[in-house]
């Protein structure tokens, strides 16, 4: 486990978005840090040890997309967010397809789901190697988990039939 604390970047050229999302982050034990652009996001990578950064799609001087592009290149290990207002399915597939995005958000965004995918984002990097890439299957055990904590028995279905309904046992049943 890493001792060190975890820092989380945000990225949004919307400064009252920033505020919001910070204020409402604010009893978490990471350290939060803020751009108001693509461009300084990247300066501030350059100079902080981050393990997270979420950002905003639709930004000037330089889109989400492309920047989340830039610090997959530049730093393979953050996980990475999107947030947009803008339910744009080619840009989700870009995220995810292009860019390995762990989560992606629509706005308004829920506060608690938000929260939740943060934290669920820093286990991920404290469950893996240092310098590695998160998979798949770590990703998917870490929502799965987080699921099961927010929503106990969730992840704990009854069996299916042959044409994949589920089997609801009736009261006679038992």
């Amino acid at each position: 486990m890493n001792m060190e604390q975890q820092t989380l970047l945000l990225v949004d050229d919307e400064p009252s978005l920033l505020k919001g999302l910070q204020r409402a982050l604010r009893q978490e034990s990471y350290r939060i840090l803020t751009a108001e652009s693509g461009p300084k996001a990247l300066a501030i990578l350059k100079e902080q040890n981050v393990q997270l950064v979420v950002s905003d799609y639709k930004m000037l001087k330089m889109d989400g997309l492309t920047l989340l592009k830039r610090i997959r290149e530049s730093y393979p290990h953050i996980v990475l967010i999107m947030l947009t207002g803008y339910a744009d399915m080619g840009v989700l597939l870009q995220a995810i397809n292009e860019v390995g995005m762990f989560k992606f958000f629509l706005k308004p965004i829920s506060i608690d789901q938000f929260r939740l995918a943060i934290n669920a984002a820093l286990k991920l990097v404290e469950a893996r190697e240092p310098g590695s890439v998160p998979s798949s299957d770590n990703i998917k055990k870490i929502l799965i988990t987080e699921l099961e904590h927010q929503y106990p028995g969730i992840t704990n279905l009854p069996p299916r039939d042959d044409e994949g309904y589920y089997i609801i046992a009736s009261e006679s049943d038992s």
